[in-house]
């Protein structure tokens, strides 16, 4: 009975002995991504999809300009790429045919190079139309601000009718916070930095919670103000479906 009581013994004082020299440190939880977005383009609003508050998918969009110019703009070289099309398909065919026709000693050399010109000339000319068209796309969408990730919409300066000119030094930007991950932020001493590693198991707390922590990182330099006794910051990044709002109190646990 001895014999097994012994190693229980030993293996509580152990856990003692780890939690003893665990550090536990108090934090706020922070955004993992905070991002404000401006249209790269000038325009008219024409909706404002999204208000403050509101929570939104990665690609959802959230302002729309009126994209009038843009449409008719690529219906336009729409046209001209299957105008492009329809000539590249007759000049293939002839080619084909004079390439027969020369084979057979019908045609002169110099005849089937003119051909191949007026083949290369077409060719040309549709991969310029593809592009053109490609163009138009992308300026279509720049008339649609789409959210880059999901996310909770924080502030928008955006406001149907409005006019939005891109090349203004402060243009109207729409706010946005990363949703569905958080940041809780401490501050350690310089020995804790020094000895810190990033695959380390860390804990975060929450309003009694615990959390999986997905990463950490510790900064480089010390925090702003803290020169006579150094404390960096470390960002321990983790998951959460509830929204917890910045400046809520966290406990970080460190081995």
């Amino acid at each position: 009975m001895k014999a097994l009581i012994r190693p229980l013994i030993g293996a509580l004082l152990l856990i003692v002995t780890l939690d003893a020299f665990a550090q536990t440190l108090q934090g706020s939880i922070g955004w993992n991504r905070r991002v404000a977005l401006g249209f790269g383009t000038s325009g008219q609003v024409e909706a404002v999809l999204v208000q403050p508050g509101a929570a939104v998918n990665s690609g959802e969009i959230l302002v729309r300009l009126d994209a009038t110019v843009y449409e008719i703009a690529l219906r336009k070289v729409g046209n001209a790429e299957e105008l492009y099309r329809v000539e590249r398909d007759q000049q293939r065919a002839d080619f084909d045919r004079e390439q027969t026709l020369f084979d057979e000693g019908s045609l002169p050399a110099v005849q089937l190079d003119l051909e191949k010109l007026e083949l290369v000339r077409v060719e040309s000319a549709y991969a310029g139309a593809l592009l053109e068209r490609q163009h138009a796309e992308f300026q279509l969408e720049l008339a649609r601000l789409k959210a880059p990730f999901s996310a909770w919409v924080i502030d928008s300066a955006f406001a149907p009718g409005q006019y939005v000119n891109h090349d203004l030094g402060n243009p109207p930007v729409i706010t946005l916070a990363e949703r569905g991950f958080y940041l809780a932020r401490v501050l350690v001493n310089a020995q804790t930095a020094a000895t810190f590693k990033v695959e380390s198991d860390v804990r975060v707390q929450v309003d009694g919670r615990e959390f999986e922590v997905i990463a950490s990182a510790i900064g480089l330099e010390p925090v702003p103000g803290s020169e006579q006794n150094a404390q960096y910051l470390l960002a321990v990044r983790f998951a959460s479906d509830q929204l917890i709002r910045p400046g809520t109190a966290c406990t970080v646990t460190l081995p």
